[in-house]
């Protein structure tokens, strides 16, 4: 669990991550679901988009490191994305603290719908009160979306990849 403060706000939630447990074999069944890096290809940038934002949510609730799992997510979406002939520029969401708490919002209401409507409905109906105003919050309609970020954030490459560019 981690307690999300957004910057220059006062406001506080809760995210719940994945459990530790068979971790190794959720990341695998997660890419599997996914088809590896074919199952990216031949895309149009709004099918990509949907797709980026729902396995970005799977690996983020799964959030397999102590540390780091954010900026490694955004480097992998980022070669993955280049590896398929697009530009993901995570830059545009990272410009000033409204940009972040933006990202930030989007990202969280993804692992708190995974976390929350992941569960069966006994264990659902014990969520505590506290936790219950958090996925309000977190998943209020005036929020950008994870997919809506990242389409405003793809660009199509020309027809060569950029690091094959090379200056004599």
């Amino acid at each position: 669990m981690k307690e999300r403060r957004l910057e220059n706000e006062g406001k506080a939630y809760n995210v719940h991550y994945a459990s530790g447990k068979q971790l190794h074999d959720l990341i695998v069944k997660t890419l599997d679901q996914h088809n590896g890096l074919e199952g990216f290809r031949n895309l149009n940038k709004g099918q990509l988009s949907t797709k980026l934002a729902l396995f970005y949510g799977d690996i983020d609730y799964l959030h397999p490191s102590r540390e780091g799992n954010s900026r490694t997510l955004r480097t992998f979406t980022r070669m993955l994305c280049k590896e398929i002939g697009y530009e993901l520029d995570w830059s545009t969401s990272n410009i000033d603290a409204k940009m972040r708490n933006t990202l930030y919002v989007a990202r969280d209401r993804e692992v708190i719908c995974r976390d929350v409507l992941g569960v069966d409905l006994e264990t659902a109906s014990k969520k505590s009160p506290n936790e219950v105003k958090d996925l309000v919050y977190v998943g209020s309609k005036k929020s950008k979306t994870l997919k809506s970020i990242i389409h405003a954030s793809l660009r199509k490459l020309s027809g060569r990849r950029l690091d094959s560019t090379v200056n004599h």
